[in-house]
């Protein structure tokens, strides 16, 4: 079984155009009309792949509530490290994205078929070894023909935004990975850590996501992730011992 093309369609309606990782805001579709989404499973579509679960049926591992929709380095990356990116982890980052399904547009049609098409295409030929399809390993076989679409993907940032200074996103980018890790820290928390929840603190302080943040409330937005990080159970230990929760941004920047 495969994932079929009414679920690319919902899930293209999901993403409104933009890839499931927070914080990235690449397009799935450009302007041009070339589709440059990835299809990424929750769990594996096979044993060797990563968060793999035996206990799901094919039709749940190609189902809609199983897959999401990411831009190629992201897709990748969650896939490379997927003790990071776990399964719950994912589902996290689609809960996010999905504030209301949009109506599916003839454009969404049209890109839910390129997708599928270059979903579904692999074609082998005399081929006396094995293929691993859908895997994060090597192809192995005496002739493959992978169909693929070249696609080039153009995202900056917006100009006077925080992730317009490459300092300052970087030093922005530390602190907020600072506080993920004290909170992750902390077993004690009842409701368990929450990846998205430092960039939904932004988001209802500053009324947009972090890369956005004008650059002239830089030290605004640190001040704010710095109270977090000393806010938390394992900022209050460290701080009491002396101890350094986090870099200036001066030393960061060297």
């Amino acid at each position: 079984m495969r994932v079929t093309q009414p679920t690319i369609k919902r899930l293209f309606g999901l993403a409104h155009n933009r890839c499931a990782f927070p914080g990235c805001d690449s397009q799935l579709i450009e302007e041009s009309g070339t589709v440059t989404a990835r299809i990424c499973h929750i769990h594996a579509a096979n044993r060797e792949g990563p968060r793999y679960e035996a206990s799901q049926t094919d039709e749940e591992r190609h189902g809609f509530s199983n897959l999401l929709l990411m831009c190629p380095r992201h897709h990748i990356m969650v896939d490379a490290e997927p003790r990071t990116y776990t399964a719950e982890k994912l589902r996290e980052f689609k809960e996010l994205q999905g504030r209301g399904l949009v109506e599916i547009s003839p454009q969404i049609a049209a890109a839910a078929k390129v997708l599928f098409d270059r979903y579904s295409s692999i074609d082998i030929s005399n081929n006396t070894g094995h293929v691993a399809f859908h895997s994060p390993g090597a192809i192995q076989a005496t002739n493959v023909t992978l169909k693929t679409q070249k696609t080039k993907v153009t995202v900056g940032p917006t100009p006077g935004s925080v992730a317009s200074d490459l300092a300052k996103r970087s030093y922005v980018d530390y602190l907020i990975g600072k506080y993920q890790e004290c909170q992750k820290w902390d077993i004690s928390k009842e409701e368990g850590f929450k990846y998205i929840a430092i960039y939904n603190a932004i988001k209802r302080r500053f009324g947009c996501k972090w890369e956005f943040v004008p650059v002239d409330l830089f030290d605004e937005l640190v001040g704010f992730l710095k109270d977090r990080i000393t806010n938390t159970k394992l900022g209050r230990i460290q701080k009491a011992k002396g101890h350094l929760l986090y870099r200036d941004f001066a030393d960061h920047a060297l």
